[in-house]
């Protein structure tokens, strides 16, 4: 055992009572729906979108591909409560763009939100988690990142597979200090993301469950990775995808 090692706890039940949360582009989708079930699970959570802040509802402003946003959103969390137990990351962007139509500033973007907002947010809670010697981190994923996409461009791929290999670095750099790092890679989900696809690819005939995903099953497998029910999981892929490709 390294020196200083932090020991895992046993694994228990999902109750966050207690601990806080931000989960990026946590105010639309996949990632208000998380914010919603960790919020029953009695989690304190901050929901960084785009969207104007709104005190009320826990939504804090912040362009997660801008250090100095991202770094005043994470430190008025951390100052208010002094931990960050759980980042979510589901700010995201997919574009449905054949290869060759691709411009250099749509991939520019793509892994400015995909990829470089996902480094600066983990950067940052990571930092606060070290202090605390305690954080799970799930950052959301694609089916497109492991099989090359149902139909989403190259870009988004390639981008989605850079999330993947960032988390299991993280998983490894932070076993020490009781951070785990795991990754959800969800299939097409009934989001206003898939709304350029193609209805026919993501019909319920193509999964092996008989229908796509909702945001609903996705949350519950990040819940699953930031509650103790996972105390002995970390660096892993959790595919939620419905059997995508076994149908």
């Amino acid at each position: 055992m390294a020196e200083n090692q932090v020991v895992a706890p046993l694994s228990g039940e999902a109750d966050l009572t207690g601990q806080v949360a931000i989960i990026t582009g946590g105010a639309g989708g996949i990632g208000k729906v998380t914010a919603d079930l960790f919020r029953a699970h009695g989690a304190k959570v901050y929901a960084f979108d785009l969207a104007p802040d709104d005190e009320e509802n826990d939504i804090i402003n912040c362009n997660v591909t801008d250090k100095t946003s991202v770094t005043a959103g994470v430190e008025k969390v951390y100052e208010k409560h002094g931990r960050i137990d759980i980042l979510v990351t589901c700010a995201a962007i997919t574009r449905v763009t054949l290869f060759e139509d691709i411009s250099e500033e749509e991939w520019d973007q793509m892994f400015d939100i995909n990829v470089k907002g996902t480094f600066l947010i983990t950067q940052a809670v990571y930092e606060k988690m070290k202090l605390n010697k305690y954080g799970k981190i799930v950052n959301v994923s694609s089916v497109a990142g492991r099989s090359a996409g149902v139909q989403a461009g190259p870009h988004y791929s390639a981008s989605k597979a850079a999330v993947g290999n960032f988390n299991r670095c993280i998983a490894k750099l932070g076993a020490k200090y009781g951070i785990y790092a795991n990754c959800v890679f969800p299939g097409p989900t009934s989001t206003a993301m898939i709304k350029d696809f193609d209805p026919a690819k993501v019909s319920g005939e193509n999964f092996l469950v008989g229908r796509r995903g909702e945001p609903i099953d996705i949350a519950h497998a990040i819940l699953f990775l930031a509650s103790p029910n996972s105390n002995f999981i970390t660096g892993v892929f959790l595919d939620v995808n419905g059997g995508l490709y076994m149908a």
